[in-house]
């Protein structure tokens, strides 16, 4: 039978709990702010290690773009690919690399120490680049030599940079908007 409201507040309110309930209570709120704890622990530890990522990776980034450029190179130069097309005219292999945005030339400052034997395409720090085979005539040796149009953020001098990453020897320089990457193998 129904109870009137206020007899039935009077006896819901007046109820006490035993030690047992007590006890079973103040476990429960313990192991609940532990749970929130060990959430808030965690969160920091992995907000932490997300930092220290970044800054690796943001003081990767700091490297000077010739440097940038010459692993690239050195990757690419140590991989050896085939050319697609074979030739010594470097008309004729800028021609049949068509989707470049520049023509391919040979360096004045290469001259006739290096006999062009043929190119492919590949990519400067993003960017589509021209990848030829060259050959020493003096003592056989095989280089590569990079040629990609130089964008406006893209600050190289006129000077020559040399970089040594690994056993790769790499020459960078620009000549008006080409910049040019030659890399040898030291041995």
């Amino acid at each position: 039978m129904k109870q009137p409201l206020n007899k039935a507040l009077k006896e819901y309110y007046s109820l006490e709990l035993n030690e047992t309930q007590l006890q079973n209570l103040q476990k429960l709120g313990n192991t609940h702010f532990k749970k929130r704890m060990q959430w808030a622990l965690s969160g920091g530890v992995g907000f932490l290690v997300a930092t220290v990522l970044l800054s690796f990776i943001y003081l990767g980034n700091n490297e000077s773009l010739t440097l940038r450029i010459a692993k690239e190179v050195s990757y690419n130069h140590s991989k050896q690919m085939p050319s697609e097309i074979l030739s010594d005219d470097y008309a004729l292999v800028g021609s049949s690399l068509d989707r470049l945005d520049f023509a391919v030339k040979e360096s004045s400052r290469i001259g006739q120490l290096y006999a062009l034997v043929g190119g492919r395409y590949c990519s400067i720090q993003g960017h589509i680049a021209a990848q030829l085979k060259l050959q020493s005539k003096s003592d056989q040796n095989d280089l590569t030599l990079f040629q990609f149009k130089v964008p406006d953020n893209f600050e190289l001098s006129q000077g020559t940079h040399t970089e040594y990453v690994g056993d790769v020897e790499v020459k960078i320089w620009k000549e008006s908007n080409i910049g040019f990457a030659l890399a040898k193998t030291i041995r």
